[in-house]
């Protein structure tokens, strides 16, 4: 009888934990997501405006690729 009521079928103070964790996590990963695109709709609106004929512009823009990092500098003139 004692040894039933140690059982915790899967329940533990360390999975409780985790969870709390995982919980968080996923509402930063939200954070971090909805701030991505609110800074990506700023940045199209102002290269919107910058767009002039007869401008220079110079772009520095990340490139990904499997096992491979890197960047891409690209210009107008």
């Amino acid at each position: 009888m004692a040894e039933s009521m140690q059982k915790t079928d899967g329940y533990t103070d360390g999975k409780e934990s985790d969870r709390k964790t995982y919980e968080t996590l996923g509402w930063v990963g939200y954070g971090v997501g909805a701030t991505c695109v609110a800074t990506g709709a700023v940045l199209y609106v102002l290269g919107l405006r910058s767009t002039t004929a007869g401008s220079t512009s110079v772009a520095l823009v990340p490139a990904f690729a499997p096992g491979q990092a890197g960047a891409v500098l690209k210009g107008a003139f």
